[in-house]
């Protein structure tokens, strides 16, 4: 089981299709968030501990995560994270 973070737009050009993290265990979307900025300092340009920084767009599995429990949304092994940036284009 394997935690998919997607990127799209122009965001593909700076990271990459994505990245896969095996968590092995539950955590809070602020925590996996600290945890994935820490393995890639990049990710800082577009994620904080607050959530995704203005300009940019986080789904999990296809659901926008405040629509969900926020940051305090659990996020497991096999969840699908995407990150967009708002003007992602066609």
């Amino acid at each position: 089981m394997i935690l998919k973070l997607v990127f799209v737009g122009g965001l593909r050009r700076v990271f990459g299709g994505g990245i896969e993290i095996k968590l092995g265990k539950k955590m809070k979307l602020r925590d996996l968030i600290e945890v994935l900025v820490k393995k890639n300092h990049r990710l800082a340009e577009v994620l904080d501990t607050n959530g995704p920084k203005p300009g940019y767009l986080l789904f999990i599995n296809d659901v926008d995560y405040q629509v969900l429990s926020g940051m305090d949304t659990e996020i497991d092994d096999d969840d699908v994270l995407t990150l967009v940036p708002v003007n992602h284009g066609g």
